[in-house]
Formats: structure tokens, sequence, C-alpha cells
């Protein structure tokens, strides 16, 4: 069986310099080196916009537009988590995770997560911080439980060696999580138009199911911003996540003015294949981030959940 293509590609100018690395990695079956890495210290990886990545037994295969293949990131998919895994490179900084999320059982289906957000204002102050506001689907290791990929949407506050400064880019990403949760490496997709929004910018998000090659095993997720199709970027395991929701990452931060003031997730929409959950939004919180999540309306239908941020560290 071929590697599934994805059936919506397209083509536009490149912005911020990245045009001869995109062409380059497009038209080349080679593998990806790590050009940088993420807040918390694991390798990123970029492959250009159209490339999607396939489960193959404990490897995840990264393939070109054309089917050729780019990447394969091996032993990243766990036989059983109670054996030892390679711990992830050391931290730059202090990694602080905040979550909000739903679990469900392992014979059920994720069929979409969609969300709406209101760019904010960026933080007042800017030193080194870098903060990911995240929406996608966990994978867990069917033995343990235990999150060991994430694929998302992401909006970034921040420099990073591929993107970003003190100002607001959005990314399409596909996280490897080590034993902790901790990002262990990331590939990122190289949009063909510049990454920058505005605050007060409106965007769309979506994790949608595509069942197209389920019969073989497999299960496909384009994570998608609303109207960029560059940035739609589609991954499959061999079973279907178990955890929808969302993230906020944050390194660097040291005093309250290096948050943004408010940020929301608005219009949440969570499917599964046998129609709408009765669903409950949980929350974890880093106590060293000083950050709360606050779920103003719960549910699958419509839900609001509100990062908030502390007046003081």
């Amino acid at each position: 069986m071929p590697p599934h293509q994805p059936l919506k590609r397209v083509r536009m100018m490149l912005s911020l310099g990245l045009f001869a690395l995109a062409a380059f990695l497009a038209d080349a079956a080679i593998a990806l080196s790590p050009i940088g890495h993420t807040i918390g210290g694991a390798p990123l990886f970029l492959a250009p916009s159209g490339s999607f990545a396939r489960q193959s037994g404990r490897n995840m295969n990264i393939f070109a537009r054309n089917g050729s293949i780019l990447h394969v990131f091996e032993n990243v998919i766990p036989a059983s988590l109670t054996a030892k895994r390679d711990s992830a490179p050391a931290r730059r900084q202090v990694l602080n995770v905040n979550e909000a999320f739903v679990k469900f059982d392992p014979d059920i289906i994720v069929d979409s997560l969609n969300a709406s957000f209101t760019v904010p204002a960026p933080p007042e102050s800017f030193e080194s911080q870098i903060i990911y506001f995240a929406q996608g689907v966990q994978a867990l290791d069917p033995d343990t439980g235990i999150a060991f990929g994430m694929h998302r949407v992401a909006l970034q506050y921040g420099g990073s060696f591929v993107q970003g400064g003190s100002f607001w880019t959005i990314c399409t990403q596909l996280e490897f999580l080590d034993e902790a949760g901790q990002p262990a490496g990331v590939l990122q997709i190289i949009p063909n138009e510049s990454p920058i929004v505005q605050p007060g910018d409106r965007l769309a998000t979506s994790i949608q199911f595509d069942d197209a090659f389920v019969e073989d095993g497999i299960f496909f997720y384009n994570a998608q911003w609303l109207g960029r199709p560059d940035f739609s970027f589609e991954a499959g395991w061999e079973f279907p996540p178990r955890v929808a929701g969302f993230k906020l990452e944050e390194e660097g931060v040291e005093v309250a003015s290096d948050y943004p003031k408010e940020f929301m997730f608005e219009n949440i929409l969570l499917n599964l294949t046998t129609g709408i959950p009765d669903v409950h939004w949980q929350t974890t919180v880093d106590p060293a981030s000083g950050i709360e999540w606050k779920v103003e309306k719960n549910g699958a239908r419509n839900a609001e959940i509100a990062v908030v941020f502390p007046y003081s560290l």
C-alpha cells in the first residue's frame, strides 16, 4: 500500500528567507538534520509544506508531497513504555507545561477538535521567553497510558531558530514526548507564506480525523489552520489518539510582565465518530509557572477555556 497522499496541496510564494530550504527538502529523499532546538532543548526538524507522517512499527516515517521518504524517526513509538526509553536532551532552561484536556477509552475515536481564538497583545516585556498555546491530539501507549506523541497546531510568541521574535507566529508540529511528557523531538512544517500574525487577528484551528486508511490500520489526523492550507499537516498512528486538548508551554519567563495579559480558546467543538460526547475538561497546572486554566464553559459544544496569568511571580 503506498503512503497516504493528502488531497489538497497549495503552492505559494515563501517568505522569511525559507524558500531555498523548503524547495531543497521537497525534492530530496534525504535524512533530515536538526536545525535547532525547541524551548525545552529537544531537537527541532523542518519539513516542507505538503509533508505527512505515517507510523511504521516503532518508527514514524516522514514523506514529501510526492511520496518520497524524507526521514525516519526511529523507535519513537514504544512497544511498551515499561522498558526504559532514552532520556531527553538536557533542558536549556526550565520548561513549564500546563494542559486542559479530555481523555478517552482505547476504543473511542476522536473525529475532530475545533477552536478559535484572538491573538493577544504581546507581553509588556520581552527577554528570552518563548510561549506556545497549542491545540491537538495525543497518542498514548496502549499498555501504560503514557503519552509519547502530540500532533498539534500552536500559536508561538518569542524567538526560535526557525521563526519568531518579540511577536506572534503560528506553526504546525508533530511532537515526540519523553517519559515525563516533555518534548524529546519536534517536526515542524515550513509554510509557503509568512507565519507572522498580529494582535487582534481572529484565528480558527482544526484537528480532523481522516478515515481513508482505517482499514489498513492507520488513523490519520490533519492539523490545520483554517484558511492556511500551506500549514496543513497529516500524521497517522496505528491506533487512535486518546487525548484531545490544549497545552501551554513556556520557558524563560522571569516576571509576570513576560506573559500576555489574557488568552482564551473559544468555540471549542469536540466530536467523536459516534457523535457528540458528554465531556468535562480536566486541567493540570505546573505550580512554577503561576498559570491557571479556567473552564468558562464546559462540554463538547461551544466550550470556552481561559488561560489565567499571574499578577506576580
